[in-house]
């Protein structure tokens, strides 16, 4: 269910399982490729990004899961589909960048605490 109240069914859910994967999004294979890599066979459905969803949209022959991202559900929400869910996309970066980062911070903490120890004239 695409409502506000859906549980997170894990992606394993469906794993070896046929599903509709529909986006509207920017960058859709990015959303295919997350379901793919969980091992979803997918039948996909591409709109435009922010594409006006109607109800022939997500209307299909079958009883297959729909799985969309969030952004798209807030648009579905008033078909109050009963074989929808929603795909929450957690972003993390990868571990490079955060070593990247926290060198790159640290550094600049070091220099800002080497300013502040100065004695003042």
């Amino acid at each position: 269910p695409t409502d506000a109240t859906t549980p997170e069914q894990p992606l394993a859910t469906w794993r070896g399982q046929r599903v509709h994967a529909v986006a509207g999004i920017a960058y859709t294979e990015r959303f295919y490729d997350l379901l793919r890599e969980h091992g979803l066979v997918l039948e996909t459905h591409t709109y435009p990004d922010h594409h006006r969803y109607t109800r022939a949209d997500l209307n299909f022959s079958d009883a297959l899961p729909i799985l969309m991202t969030s952004k798209d559900a807030v648009k579905c929400r008033r078909y109050a589909l009963s074989n929808a869910w929603i795909v929450q996309r957690h972003m993390q970066p990868d571990a490079g960048f955060i070593q990247k980062l926290q060198q790159l911070l640290a550094h600049k903490t070091a220099h800002m605490l080497s300013k502040c120890s100065k004695p003042m004239d």
